[in-house]
């Protein structure tokens, strides 16, 4: 059987994997990470459409200036 962890615990365990995991992504190369994700052959145009329909922060600074 599972233990459950204390709230709190999991609040600050989240925390920091996405602090680690947005330093990773940070570090990376977005055209690779975009490929993993099957946008490699979309056309720039059809990738900034699917982009401007996401919501959230990268989505802004990757489509900041391009409009």
């Amino acid at each position: 059987m599972q233990q459950r962890i204390p709230s709190r615990l999991a609040k600050r365990r989240l925390n920091e994997r996405l602090k680690n995991d947005t330093v990773l992504f940070n570090k990376g190369n977005l055209a690779d990470k975009l490929r993993k994700e099957g946008y490699e052959e979309v056309p720039l145009d059809e990738l900034q459409d699917r982009l401007s329909k996401m919501s959230g922060p990268l989505a802004a600074i990757i489509l900041k200036g391009r409009v």
